[in-house]
């Protein structure tokens, strides 16, 4: 019975850090993917965007 709920308890940590970790490094990617295109394509990011 303990075990079960440290385990349970244990995987819920796990995949809220997962999750935690998911938005962080899509934020990152965005944010990398977002300078890139508009390095490489000038305003045209920025007016779809706006």
């Amino acid at each position: 019975m303990v075990t079960t709920v440290k385990t349970s308890a244990l995987l819920l940590f796990v995949s809220k850090l997962e999750a935690l970790l998911g938005v962080l490094l899509g934020v990152l990617l965005e944010r990398e993917a977002y300078s890139t295109g508009v390095n490489n394509q000038g305003n045209l990011i920025v007016n779809c965007n706006n």
